[in-house]
């Protein structure tokens, strides 16, 4: 007969389940408060209108560059805005959605209650993770995408139907960012090793989408690789810089979201309990302990980011996933779990439902390195709790006021402090002077940390980014340090010399005038050949054999220079 539970275990069973109930309310709560959307999530979002527009999935019309690099997400997000063409609606109801399904994989990775409550505690404590549980950035999703995998490589496959399925999943997180490879391959690897080679027709099929979508990406883009990412990759900043970077980026997002550098911390001692004896050296623990060392150190090796916390968020939920599963006293789980959340809530710079007070300035949330809070940043433009009020960026003072933008987009006063800098060139005979001379050109403009902004211009406009993200020609040429634009904007961090993913490019003399025109005016003979090779690629027919040479000698020049910029 079933042994019947006593009164005492009972009343300690409904506890538990009540607070975890608790804690999962908590959580959601949190992620509503903050819901919000990064700037750069609004070149995706640009890129979305436009494919509603009926131009195709593009950030400038007329130019097939991929501005993004989660195509996955950017697909989901599209397919989500087309009932309603509001791709902003779409990324905060998806991130929910992302969100939730996260949590039911950590709770199914979970051994116990306790370690489910301890793991739900950080997740809460964690700034990175709250934050970014929206932002419009692909985070969510490779939360849940990273979750499923870990629950299905648990499992032994005894019939060859879980084979496709971590083929699948492993796919899917690459297919969302391909540098989550350093993450997923190693869980994946471990399960294969303890399985046995799966058979060949599942691992193909998992795989098939991932490849479709590169196959995609060469044909319609002319890189397999987004345009966004080559630009950062193409920057020419020494290895030794970018390390120093990398870990200033650990040290300003320890001090953003010190919960989640404690759950970091723990990575290392479960890699090594694991391994170090001989029954668990095949545990899928070991593998994402190793996998999440490995992300951070890819993390480092580029850089860092300017967004405190946001390459914390993969390895940080592989934490989470190893914690629930973490064999401990329960009464300790327990009391570690509430405790990390009572002390979040007590602690107001700590708290996801107090807005942190940095200073008057509107650059404050940056600190000296760079590096953001940038949802702060971003508080009173894109935050849901603006865009409710009708003061964000959907406010009518925003939408006149890119009307206007528009309606004079000769007569920027940015472009002269652009040309003061050398940015651009002072002997182009451009903006025009008046509107009858700007009448039947192009709008142009050339601005930085452009994704809300263009998103509201409309695809009428085209923005040249001096960072290179959209624009395929400056993705080639190399930053120019120091950075003198953040010198202006930022003073106090003139001696950085340059911001991590914020890559400043010279425009070409005659560039932008080409643009505004829609002929070739640039100067420089060589930047000249290099732009007519771009230009068939992004706006030439798709299938012409002069395209597809101009595809095969662009991407042999990226390599070249790659592999130069290397040594």
């Amino acid at each position: 007969m079933p042994r019947v539970p006593s009164s005492a275990q009972r009343v300690r069973m409904w506890s538990e389940r009540a607070a975890l109930t608790l804690l999962l309310a908590l959580v959601a709560a949190a992620v509503a408060w903050t819901a919000w959307a990064a700037d750069d999530a609004f070149l995706t979002f640009r890129t979305i209108d436009n494919a509603l527009a009926g131009h195709g999935p593009v950030w400038n019309v007329g130019e097939r560059v991929q501005a993004y690099t989660h195509p996955l997400w950017m697909l989901a997000l599209w397919l989500a805005s087309v009932p309603h063409g509001d791709v902003y609606a779409a990324s905060l109801g998806l991130s929910a959605l992302a969100t939730a399904l996260a949590l039911f994989g950590l709770a199914r990775a979970a051994t116990a209650r306790a370690g489910f409550a301890l793991a739900l505690g950080v997740l809460f404590a964690s700034r990175s993770f709250v934050d970014y549980a929206t932002s419009g950035l692909e985070n969510a999703l490779v939360h849940a995408l990273l979750g499923g995998l870990v629950v299905v490589c648990l499992r032994r496959d005894r019939d060859g139907r879980s084979s496709f399925v971590r083929a699948a999943l492993w796919a899917a997180l690459l297919w969302t960012r391909l540098d989550l490879v350093w993450l997923a391959t190693p869980v994946c690897a471990l399960a294969l090793a303890r399985d046995g080679w799966p058979r060949p027709r599942a691992l193909a099929l998992g795989i098939v989408p991932l490849v479709a979508w590169e196959g995609f990406a060469l044909v319609y883009y002319g890189t397999p690789v987004a345009n966004s990412a080559l630009a950062k990759l193409s920057a020419g900043v020494p290895a030794g810089e970018r390390l120093v970077r990398g870990l200033h980026y650990f040290v300003s997002s320890a001090r953003y979201d010190p919960a989640a550098a404690v759950a970091l911390a723990t990575l290392p001692g479960f890699a090594w309990r694991r391994l170090r004896r001989p029954a668990a050296r095949d545990t899928v623990e070991a593998a994402l302990a190793l996998g999440a060392l490995a992300q951070l150190g890819w993390v480092v090796w580029v850089g860092g980011d300017f967004m405190a916390g946001r390459f914390w968020t993969p390895p940080l939920f592989a934490a989470a996933l190893l914690l629930a599963r973490a064999r401990r006293p329960a009464a300790l789980a327990w009391a570690a779990g509430l405790g990390a959340v009572g002390l979040t809530l007590s602690v107001a710079w700590l708290s996801p439902f107090v807005d942190r007070d940095y200073g008057p300035d509107w650059h404050a949330a940056i600190d000296d390195h760079g590096v953001a809070d940038e949802r702060h940043f971003q508080r009173d433009s894109t935050s849901l709790r603006a865009v409710l009020r009708d003061d964000g960026f959907r406010s009518p003072q925003q939408r006149a006021g890119a009307r206007r933008a528009r309606e004079q987009w000769y007569r920027d006063p940015w472009l002269a402090v652009l040309t003061q800098l050398g940015v651009l060139d002072e002997g182009d005979a451009w903006p025009p002077r008046s509107a009858p001379q700007a009448a039947g050109l192009r709008p142009v403009f050339v601005k930085g940390g452009v994704g809300v902004f263009a998103q509201r211009l409309g695809p009428e406009v085209y923005v040249i980014d001096y960072h290179g993200l959209g624009d395929p020609l400056l993705s080639f040429l190399p930053a120019r340090r120091p950075d003198p634009v953040l010198a202006v904007l930022i003073p106090r961090l003139a001696g950085l010399g340059w911001r991590t993913g914020h890559y400043l490019r010279n425009v070409p003399a005659g560039y932008a005038a080409s643009r505004s025109h829609g002929d070739d005016r640039i100067r420089d003979p060589r930047l000249r050949d290099l732009y007519e090779r771009v230009r068939l690629v992004a706006s030439g027919p798709l299938w012409s054999g002069a395209r597809w040479r101009a595809i095969a000698s662009l991407l042999g020049e990226r390599l070249r220079r790659r592999f130069a910029s290397a040594r």
